[in-house]
This record gives C-alpha cells, structure tokens and sequence, in this order.
C-alpha cells in the first residue's frame, strides 16, 4: 500500500476510550515482548505460544487475514499516552 493511502479492508477506528488500528509486521516485537512470558497462556488451548517460532506462526495468520487490529486502551495511559491492549 502506497504512504498515505488509507487501507479500506482494515480503517483505523477511534473513539475516546479506544483506538484500533490494523496489524502489521513491525507490530511484530513489541507484541512477543508481552506474548513471550508463558503466563500469559497459562489458560490458553496453545500453551507454548510464548514460544517465538510458534507465536510467529500466529502472528503471520493474523496479518494473512486482514482482519487483525492492535487496540489501544486510551482511558489508562494517562498524557496522551496509549498501550496496546492485546486480545488473543
């Protein structure tokens, strides 16, 4: 996709408590910094996601579908700041 094309399968979506904007690859490290911790699928069916290789594999289905957003809690940052609330 061209710089400063809006991509029409996937908007960016906002209001004031939150604000989805669509997954991509660079998105990538700073989600397996949060996923890599195995307590975070301790619950989960796929307990060994936190494995880089495995996570990987997901990731890459997520970006495949054109379907996946990163969502941003803006309510808990506080100065403008937001964090990316993840949703497995």
């Amino acid at each position: 996709m061209k710089k400063g094309m809006e991509n029409f399968l996937q908007p960016t979506l906002e209001n004031e408590e939150v604000k989805l904007v669509p997954l991509q690859e660079i998105d990538f490290e700073m989600l397996y910094e949060v996923a890599s911790d195995p307590k975070v699928w301790e619950m989960h069916p796929n307990k060994n996601r936190y494995e880089r290789e495995v996570f990987k594999k997901f990731f890459e289905g997520a970006i495949l579908s054109c379907g996946a957003f990163l969502i941003f809690d803006k309510t808990s940052g506080g100065s403008g700041r937001q964090y990316p609330v993840l949703r497995f």
